[in-house]
């Protein structure tokens, strides 16, 4: 804040009281200043300028090749296929013990010991012993990290389902997405029309987390669909994606910077925009399901 404006408000609070109104009004210019001071500038005088385009047509560029491997695994319509993926995700937090049980849990495994042993009464004993050791290590805490993961994952499989041509085409209306060798040209346009757009997005990450688990998680996903594996380079450039999200979410699209944003548009420096509350159990879900196998 400059020296004037820090004058300008001493002075302000000396004759006018310092009641209500001027204190929403000083808090509402320490928020625009705050807001400002984003660089590369994404706003200035109330209008939401064309860099704040361009790093929505860099999340759009991002967010879909994730968004095509959600959709081909945990992100797919299909409730079995979905599950099948997250039963993989889920599998590599068993210790090497448990992956061994869970093995030999499998039906054709078990099937293969009622042909291969004549006293059923044993077989059955020994296969729930074997199912409650795979029940207790679930809900130990080994489980919460991931658990914590796969709840990211799943905000990040909404959030790379999102479009954003309508809103670049408020700043181009020819904007066109992937259109080959284009240009765009986009100009600021009010923030107040982009408020929807901006609540939305706040509504799905205030509370999440871009972290090294969730990059491994997105690796694994991608290795266990491949028929042939996957090579450094192909992990290596899914990553840049999730990194390239993770820089943009940090800079500019933050929790902080997106509720300064609607406390603007809302002329509300106490507004608290709506966030998702993730409340999935996916692992006692997983439980549950290994109960009935």
């Amino acid at each position: 804040m400059s020296f004037f404006s820090q004058l300008f408000e001493l002075l302000g609070s000396i004759f006018h009281g310092g009641g209500p109104e001027a204190k929403q009004k000083q808090d509402l210019r320490k928020i625009e200043t705050e807001v400002r001071n984003i660089q590369p500038a994404i706003y200035k005088a109330g209008q939401a300028l064309p860099n704040f385009a361009e790093i929505f047509r860099i999340l759009s560029e991002h967010t879909a090749p994730l968004n095509k491997l959600f959709s081909e695994t945990i992100g797919n319509p299909d409730v079995k296929f979905r599950e099948k993926y997250y039963d993989i995700l889920i599998q590599t937090g068993f210790s090497d013990k448990s992956k061994e049980i869970l093995e030999n849990l499998k039906y054709e495994n078990r099937k293969k010991e009622f042909e291969d042993e004549s006293n059923f009464k044993r077989i059955h004993e020994s296969q729930r012993r074997n199912f409650e050791v795979l029940l207790k290590e679930l809900i130990s805490g080994s489980f919460s990290p991931i658990e914590k993961t796969l709840q990211n994952l799943e905000i990040l499989v909404d959030f790379c389902k999102i479009s954003y041509t309508s809103v670049l085409k408020e700043f181009d209306p020819d904007y066109t997405e992937g259109g080959i060798n284009q240009t765009y040209n986009f100009k600021p346009v009010p923030l107040l029309d982009l408020e929807q757009f901006l609540q939305d997005i706040y509504f799905l990450i205030a509370n999440f987390k871009i972290n090294a688990s969730l990059g491994r998680a997105i690796i694994a996903l991608a290795i266990s669909k491949s028929k042939d594996g996957l090579s450094e380079k192909e992990q290596n450039n899914l990553l840049v994606h999730v990194r390239k999200i993770s820089t943009i979410l940090t800079r500019f699209l933050s929790e902080t910077n997106l509720k300064n944003l609607l406390r603007l548009i809302k002329n509300d420096p106490l507004f608290e925009p709506k966030a998702s509350e993730n409340q999935s159990n996916i692992i006692m879900k997983y439980a549950e399901q290994l109960k009935k196998t």
